[in-house]
């Protein structure tokens, strides 16, 4: 059998599926990115700034969309922290480890609330098939870079945008709070 003909399509969905229902977990509270945009829209304008399909790692509940951005991320950059704990899980003296240790990725999970709104929780993180104890660790995991990073892209397409919190109560029932003054950027 040829590997052209083979159902990747329907294996990826499959394995998708299996892994939310094995290893799901509810969507994450907190700060999100609403865009008001269809998902054409989206995907042309995010595409266009190198994000690309990351579905083989989406396990949050509802998660309808699943982006990367995968950039080079300079050790010379990170804070002295991060660098500790990487050495946990890298050899940054060693040239091979060292060049994998450098792939991180600004991540959004999108969630489609109604046709042409979604909304996105995003972070930035060390780019998991690169750094796979490093990325299951979190290290350097951080919501506010990772929105920004996020943020900036939606503006440069020009896509129109809130902020809003979301909050589960006590019997797991969603609410959310339009904010669209405050920047997450602290640029309001």
């Amino acid at each position: 059998m040829s590997l052209t003909n083979v159902p990747w399509d329907a294996i990826r969905r499959w394995y998708v599926t299996w892994k939310r229902q094995r290893f799901g977990r509810p969507r994450p509270e907190g700060v999100y990115i609403r865009v008001h945009a269809t998902e054409e829209e989206l995907l042309e304008a995010l595409g266009g700034r190198s994000y690309a399909p990351n579905y083989e790692l989406a396990y949050y509940m509802g998660e309808d969309l699943n982006l990367a951005q995968v950039v080079w991320h300079p050790i010379s950059e990170w804070p002295e922290p991060v660098k500790e704990e990487m050495r946990k899980y890298a050899d940054l003296s060693d040239p091979a480890e060292r060049h994998r240790a450098q792939w991180w990725q600004t991540h959004g999970r999108g969630y489609k609330v109604r046709d042409g709104v979604w909304d996105w929780w995003c972070h930035w993180e060390t780019e998991p098939s690169e750094n796979d104890a490093a990325h299951l660790a979190e290290v350097g995991f951080a919501v506010g870079p990772g929105t920004e990073n996020f943020l900036a892209d939606v503006e440069d397409a020009g896509l129109e945008w809130e902020q809003i919190d979301y909050r589960r109560d006590d019997r797991g029932k969603a609410t959310v709070v339009s904010t669209p003054a405050e920047d997450p950027r602290g640029d309001s």
